[in-house]
C-alpha cells in the first residue's frame, strides 16, 4: 500500500485478537498472584513445530478495579414466610416449602444463591490484583498475532480465617460443626420435591432438632463446663493472693459492664476513658474491702464475680455465633443464664471453704451428666432419623430412589463425622486440661464426695489426688464404655480414606516425572505409552472403586457413633448399677477402666497427625481445604457478609472491567477465556448462571455473557475447568440443588415449568465433528459427547466449555462423559492399533466433544488434584493455546 504523500509504502499489520485469560483458582494454600504467573510459565513452554516459541515473554503489572456487588433484583417478601429466629435458611427457602408444588418460577440453586447475595452491601474497597501482559506469535515470525491478558480471581482470603492458634482453634470447632449442617441443606432443598411424603417430613423434622441440639447446645454446654472447671482452679488460689484475685476480677465486670454500655449509649458524649478508670478504681476499692472479710465470704465473692465472668464470655461467644446459626445467642443467654442461678445459689449454702470448693464439683459434675444426657438425645433423634430416611425411600424408583438415598447419606455422613471428631477432639482438649492442672487442685477427703457412681473408687485415692481422680471418673463416665469403639471406627474409616485416595496422594507428595531427555525408538516410545496408559485407566478404576468403600465407612461411622457407642455405654451403665453381666460385663468393664489410655492414645494419635499434616501442609493441605472451601461456600450466615457474597462481588466486578476494557484502537476484548480449577469451576458456574438470570440488575456484564458487539461481531466466553467437583462432589452430595448438572433438569436456577430466561441456542461450530481426528497432531476424537448432556454451556453464557481432569483426582474428574460408555477411552490413551498411525506418531489424548464444539472433555493421564499448573500438565497449556487461538492448530511441547 502507497504512502499517502507519495512515499515508501506503508507497513500495514494485520489485526490482532485481543484475548483476556481470567484465572479462578481452587482448594489449598494460595497466594494472590501464583495462578497467573503459573499460566504464563505453562504458556511460554509452548513451542511451534519448527521450533520458534509461540509465547516470547509476559510483563506483570499492578492493577486496581472498583468493586461493586451484584445487582439482584428487588423482590416483595412473601406472606408465606414466618419470621423465626431459629431458621436457618433462606426467605425464599421458606416461602418454597410452604407454596403449593410447581407454583415457583425459580429453582432452588437460584433461590439458594439469591439468599447469599441479597442482604449483602457491597464493599468500597478497590480488589488490587495483578495483569500480566504478553503476545502470541505466528509460526516462523515475531509478528503477534493475539494480544493477550491474564488476570486473576483471587478469592482464598475471603474465605479463610486468621493463622492464629485462637483463631485456627475457633475455625476448627466451627468447620466441624457447620459440617453438620451441610446435611440439613441438602434434606431441606430435598423436601421442596418430597414435601408430600409424611416420612420424609418426619425425618427432615427430626434431622434438623439433632443438628440444632447439636450445633447450639452442645457447645454452649462444653463452654460453661470450662468455665465451672475454672473457679475449681481459681478457688485453689493461695489465700494470700485471694484478696487480690477478687480486685482484679472486680474491676474486669466494671470495665466489661461500662465499655459494652459506652458502645451502647456513645451517641451521647460519654468519654470512652471513663471505663479503665472506674475499673482501676474498683480493682483497689474492692481489694481493700475484702481484707476483713472471712475466707467463706472471699470464695464466694469468688465464685460470683468468675461466674459472672465466665457466663458473660459464654454470652459474648454466642452473640457472634449467632451470625453464622440464627438462634445461638438466645441458647448462650439461657445455659448462661441458668448456670450463673445454679452455681451462686448452690455455694451459697455452703458452710465452710471446703464445702464451697466441693458445691462448685457438685455444679461440675450436674453439667456433666447433663450434657450427657443431651449427647443421648441427639443419638436418640439422629438414629430415629435415620431409620424414617431409610422407610421414606421404600417404593420409590428410579431418579427417586436416588435423591433420597444421596440426600439421606449426606445428612448422616455429615452428622456423623462432625459428632465423631467433635467428641475425639474435645475429649482429648479435656485430657490435656487435667493433666496440665493435676498439681493446682486442692486436696479434699472423701467424705465431701456426695455424688458419685459405682466406678468412681476414690477410696482408693489419696486425699492429694482424690479431686483429680474423681474429675478423671467424669471425664471416663462421660465418654462411656463404647468410646474406644467409637475410636476404632474413626481409626477405620481414616484408613479406608487413606487406602482410597492413597495412590492419588502419593502421586502429589512425591517428586514429578519429567520426561527423559534421552532419545527413545519408535517401539520404545509406543511401549512406555501403553504402560503409562495402563498405570492411568486402573488408577482411575481403582479410585472410583475405592470411593465407595469410603461412602460405606462413612454410613458405619454413623451407625456406630449413633448406636453402638451409646448401646454398649448404657448396657455397661445398667450392668453396673444392678451387678449383672457376667463375661460381657467383664468386657465393658475393662473397656470403661481404660477410658483415660484410650483417650491418650487418640490425643497422641491427633498430635502425630497434626505434626504430620503441617509437615506436609503444602501438598495434604487441599485435602482438608476441602471441607472448608465447601462449608464457607455453602454458608447462608451472616446474611450481610457470607463468604459467597464477597468473592461474587469481586469476580463479577473483574468481569464488568472486561467487559468495558478496550486497547488504543477502542477494540474490545474478541474472547474472554476463564480458567478455572476446583473449587473455582463451583463458583463460577453458579456465579455466570445466576448474573444470566439477572440481566436486568448486570446489564454491564453484557454483551461479554453471549451477546453481540456493535458492528456485528461476536464476543465469545469460554470457561476452561479443571479438577471440578461439580458432579462428584457437589451433585452427589446434594442431588436437589445441583440438579441442573443432570439434563432432566431445566436450565441453572429454572423450575422444570417456568423455565424464565432458558438459553437454548448454542454457538456456531468451530470444531470438527467428532469423531475424526484433530488437526494438532496430539489429539484424537474419542467418542463424542451427547448435544443434550448437562451441563450446557449456553446456559451459562459460554460458547464453550471444556474439561480436563486426572485419573486418579479425588475431587473431581468427568462432567460429561460416562464411565459405562466411554470405559476404553476414559483417560489418556496410546495408539492401540499400530495401522491406526504412523510409526513415529506421538503420544496422544483422546478428546470427547459434542458436535456443536460447545462440549470438550479429556482426561490428561494420571495423578490427582493440585497439579493442574505444572510442567507435568502441559496438554493443560496446549488446551489453553487452542482457545487462545479459536482454532485447533499444531502445538509442540518442549
Amino acid at each position: 500500500m502507497a504512502h499517502p504523500d507519495g512515499g515508501r509504502p506503508e507497513t500495514v499489520e494485520p489485526p490482532r485478537d485481543n484475548v483476556a485469560v481470567v484465572a479462578v483458582h481452587g482448594i489449598g494454600q494460595q497466594r494472590a498472584g501464583d495462578s497467573v504467573r503459573a499460566i504464563a510459565a505453562m504458556l511460554l513452554r509452548l513451542q511451534h513445530p519448527d521450533g520458534s516459541a509461540r509465547f516470547s515473554g509476559f510483563v506483570e503489572t499492578p492493577l486496581q478495579i472498583a468493586t461493586r456487588r451484584v445487582g439482584v433484583k428487588p423482590r416483595v417478601p412473601s406472606a408465606a414466610v414466618r419470621a423465626s429466629r431459629w431458621r436457618e435458611y433462606s426467605d425464599a427457602l421458606s416461602a418454597m416449602l410452604h407454596s403449593e408444588t410447581g407454583s415457583r418460577q425459580y429453582a432452588a440453586e437460584y433461590e439458594f444463591m439469591r439468599a447469599q447475595l441479597e442482604a449483602y452491601p457491597g464493599d468500597d474497597d478497590p480488589y488490587v490484583t495483578t495483569r500480566i501482559a504478553g503476545s502470541r506469535h505466528a509460526v516462523g515470525s515475531t509478528q503477534s498475532t493475539s494480544c493477550m491478558h491474564i488476570y486473576e480471581v483471587f478469592w482464598e482470603n475471603l474465605s479463610r480465617v486468621g493463622s492464629g492458634p485462637l483463631p485456627l482453634l475457633s475455625a476448627f470447632y466451627q468447620l466441624l460443626f457447620n459440617t453438620a449442617n451441610l446435611g440439613q441443606v441438602a434434606v431441606n432443598h430435598a423436601a421442596l420435591r418430597y414435601r408430600s411424603m409424611a416420612t420424609w417430613r418426619t425425618f427432615r423434622t427430626l434431622h434438623a432438632l439433632a443438628t440444632r441440639l447439636f450445633t447450639m447446645f452442645v457447645p454452649a454446654s462444653w463452654a460453661l463446663m470450662l468455665g465451672t472447671s475454672l473457679t475449681l482452679l481459681i478457688l485453689a488460689i493461695p489465700d494470700d493472693n485471694k484478696i487480690l484475685t477478687v480486685g482484679w476480677l472486680a474491676g474486669i465486670v466494671t470495665f466489661a459492664g461500662l465499655w459494652r454500655a459506652y458502645h451502647a449509649v456513645r451517641t451521647t458524649g460519654w468519654p470512652w476513658f471513663s471505663a479503665p478508670i472506674a475499673s482501676i478504681a474498683v480493682t483497689y476499692v474492692a481489694a481493700r474491702g475484702v481484707q476483713a472479710l472471712s475466707a467463706l465470704a472471699v470464695d464466694r465473692i469468688l465464685v460470683v464475680l468468675w461466674s459472672l465472668i465466665a457466663c458473660g464470655l459464654v454470652v459474648a461467644l454466642f452473640h457472634r455465633y449467632e451470625r453464622v446459626r440464627p438462634g445461638a445467642f438466645l441458647v448462650g443467654i439461657w445455659t448462661s443464664v441458668a448456670v450463673f442461678v445454679g452455681t451462686v445459689g448452690w455455694t451459697l449454702l455452703a458452710t465452710d471453704v471446703t464445702w464451697l470448693f466441693a458445691r462448685v464439683l457438685e455444679v461440675f459434675a450436674v453439667e456433666s451428666a447433663l450434657t450427657v444426657l443431651l449427647w443421648y438425645v441427639i443419638y436418640a433423634l439422629g438414629f430415629a432419623a435415620a431409620l424414617i430416611g431409610a422407610v421414606a425411600r421404600r417404593g420409590k424408583s428410579g431418579d427417586d430412589t436416588r435423591v433420597l438415598r444421596l440426600t439421606q447419606w449426606t445428612a448422616t455422613a455429615t452428622l456423623g463425622t462432625a459428632a465423631s471428631a467433635v467428641l475425639v477432639f474435645t475429649f482429648v482438649l479435656w485430657s490435656a486440661i487435667m493433666a496440665t492442672t493435676r498439681s493446682w487442685l486442692r486436696p479434699m477427703d472423701a467424705e465431701y464426695f456426695r455424688i458419685t457412681l459405682p466406678w468412681f473408687n476414690l477410696q482408693q485415692a489419696t486425699k492429694d489426688d482424690r479431686v483429680w481422680v474423681y474429675l478423671r471418673a467424669i471425664l471416663e463416665s462421660s465418654g462411656g464404655a463404647g468410646y474406644p469403639l467409637l475410636l476404632w471406627c474413626m481409626l477405620v474409616v481414616v484408613l479406608t480414606a487413606l487406602i482410597a485416595i492413597g495412590p492419588s496422594l502419593a502421586r502429589e507428595l512425591l517428586p514429578s516425572e519429567r520426561a527423559s531427555p534421552q532419545p527413545m525408538s519408535a517401539q520404545a516410545r509406543r511401549d512406555h505409552a501403553r504402560e503409562a496408559d495402563d498405570a492411568t485407566e486402573r488408577l482411575g478404576r481403582d479410585l472410583s472403586d475405592r470411593m465407595q468403600l469410603v461412602s460405606l465407612a462413612a454410613v458405619a461411622l454413623f451407625v456406630f457413633a449413633f448406636f453402638a457407642q451409646p448401646t454398649v455405654s448404657i448396657t455397661h451403665w445398667v450392668q453396673e448399677a444392678n451387678n449383672t453381666g457376667g463375661s460381657v460385663r467383664a468386657v465393658l468393664e475393662w473397656l470403661h477402666e481404660n477410658g483415660a489410655q484410650w483417650i491418650a492414645w487418640s490425643g497422641g494419635l491427633l498430635g502425630a497427625s497434626g505434626l504430620g499434616l503441617y509437615a506436609w501442609r503444602e501438598r495434604v493441605g487441599p485435602v482438608i481445604d476441602t471441607a472448608l472451601d465447601v462449608d464457607n461456600y455453602l454458608r447462608e450466615h451472616p446474611r450481610d457478609a457470607t463468604p459467597r457474597a464477597r468473592i461474587a462481588e469481586r469476580y463479577v466486578s473483574l468481569l464488568r472491567y472486561l467487559n468495558a476494557w478496550r486497547d488504543d484502537n477502542g477494540r474490545p476484548y474478541d474472547r474472554v477465556i476463564i480458567v478455572a480449577h476446583s473449587q473455582g469451576a463451583v463458583i463460577t458456574a453458579d456465579l455466570l448462571g445466576f448474573v444470566k438470570l439477572e440481566r436486568e440488575m448486570n446489564d454491564d456484564l453484557y454483551p461479554l455473557l453471549n451477546g453481540p458487539i456493535a458492528g456485528g461481531a461476536d464476543r465469545r466466553l469460554h470457561l476452561f475447568t479443571m479438577g471440578s467437583p461439580l458432579r462428584q462432589i457437589y451433585a452427589r452430595a446434594f442431588p436437589l440443588l445441583y440438579e441442573w448438572m443432570r439434563g432432566t433438569h431445566a436450565p441453572w436456577g429454572t423450575s422444570r415449568m417456568h423455565a424464565v430466561g432458558a438459553t437454548t441456542t448454542v454457538p456456531p461450530s468451530t470444531q470438527p465433528a467428532v469423531p475424526t481426528r484433530l488437526n494438532d497432531g496430539h489429539r484424537v476424537a474419542g467418542p463424542g459427547l451427547s448435544d443434550d448432556s448437562a451441563p450446557h454451556p449456553a446456559d451459562f453464557g459460554l460458547w464453550r466449555w471444556v474439561n480436563a481432569y486426572r485419573s486418579g483426582d479425588y475431587v473431581g474428574r468427568a462432567l460429561w462423559r460416562d464411565p459405562t460408555t466411554h470405559a476404553d477411552v476414559l483417560y489418556r490413551r496410546s495408539p492401540r492399533e499400530p495401522s491406526t498411525f504412523a510409526e513415529d506418531a506421538p503420544e496422544t489424548i483422546w478428546v470427547s466433544e459434542d458436535t456443536t464444539g460447545g462440549r470438550r472433555e479429556l482426561c490428561i493421564g494420571s495423578g490427582a488434584h493440585t497439579r493442574y499448573w505444572d510442567a507435568t500438565a502441559m496438554p493443560i497449556a496446549v488446551e489453553l493455546d487452542l482457545l487462545i487461538a479459536a482454532a485447533p492448530t499444531p502445538v509442540c511441547v518442549s
